[in-house]
């Protein structure tokens, strides 16, 4: 009797990719005052999956920023959290308060939603900015722990801190490039 390896061979590949989730390789904050805005990148080593849900309405693959103005830096006192946790709910990374009544059934146990923004993901890099305002920043300089989770639990963690500067817009780097070669 001959008994195929067809069905192992997909019961191993089922396993790989239930395994499979993204973790943190690098991450940046430019605050930009010529535009007002806060711009935040992630870059994973995988594709995050934002969308396979867990019972417990955890996501495959998550992050959060826990934002911070003053040192030493304490996470559960981070007056700002911006949350990938939400992502499957809108399509939108959700800005909250870190303390505060009533954060609603999906807060995680945060503050209320000071606001949500859409994000860009292309391949292993999600990138999204916000109005400065709503993170609270007024100068340009902030700390952050940033925190990558599979269905809720930490798998990789990092600190950074913002910087000040202009980002280029894809004309203006373009137009740069341009003339290096003429």
């Amino acid at each position: 009797m001959r008994r195929s390896t067809l069905p192992i061979a997909i019961l191993a590949a089922f396993v790989l990719v239930s395994n499979a989730h993204a973790k943190i390789v690098s991450s940046w904050a430019v605050s930009d005052p010529s535009t007002n805005r806060t711009y935040f990148g992630i870059t994973f080593d995988a594709p995050p999956d934002f969308y396979t849900i867990y019972a417990a309405d955890y996501q495959l693959d998550s992050f959060q920023f826990y934002i911070s103005y003053s040192l030493p830096y304490l996470v559960t006192f981070a007056p700002i959290i911006v949350r990938g946790e939400e992502i499957h709910l809108n399509s939108t990374v959700v800005i909250r308060n870190g303390v505060g009544a009533d954060g609603g059934p999906h807060s995680g146990g945060w503050g209320p939603v000071r606001a949500e923004t859409p994000y860009v993901l292309s391949g292993t890099v999600l990138t999204f900015n916000v109005p400065s305002s709503v993170i609270g920043d007024d100068d340009g300089y902030f700390w952050y722990v940033l925190d990558c989770t599979k269905y809720g639990a930490t798998t990789s963690s990092m600190t950074g801190s913002s910087v000040v500067g202009s980002v280029p817009t894809a004309k203006s780097s373009w137009g740069a490039i341009k003339r290096l070669y003429r």
